[in-house]
């Protein structure tokens, strides 16, 4: 029993920088719409975090409903939002755990087509 007693305390300390750790990790969730019809969501967007040096960290896409979670590493750090057809976007995730994100279409024309 004393032998158990003098392992338990260094046992606990496997366990500290885990929960350290872990305690330094935010969740982020929100939704992802189109700016032109705040009604549509966007399935599919791809949500990034980046530190300081534009290094990814992190990522996930958004589901069914548009919406997305991700676990970031840092407040400090931002997150970038990209989908085919519309502008990327970057924001800051500082002091925010909820971010609903409207993103606009890009209006690329073509010039010519060319057809064979």
């Amino acid at each position: 029993m004393k032998r158990l007693f003098k392992i338990l305390p260094l046992l606990s300390l496997l366990f500290v920088p885990g929960m350290l750790s872990a305690q330094n990790e935010l969740i982020i969730k929100g939704t992802v719409t189109n700016k032109m019809d705040s009604e549509e969501t966007l399935i599919g967007v791809t949500v990034q975090e980046v530190d300081p040096s534009n290094r990814i960290l992190s990522m996930t896409i958004t589901d069914y409903n548009g919406q997305f979670v991700l676990k970031v590493k840092s407040e400090k750090n931002k997150l970038i939002f990209s989908y085919i057809g519309f502008k990327k976007l970057t924001i800051g995730i500082e002091g925010k755990k909820e971010l609903n994100v409207s993103m606009e279409e890009e209006s690329l024309s073509l010039k010519d087509a060319v057809v064979t």
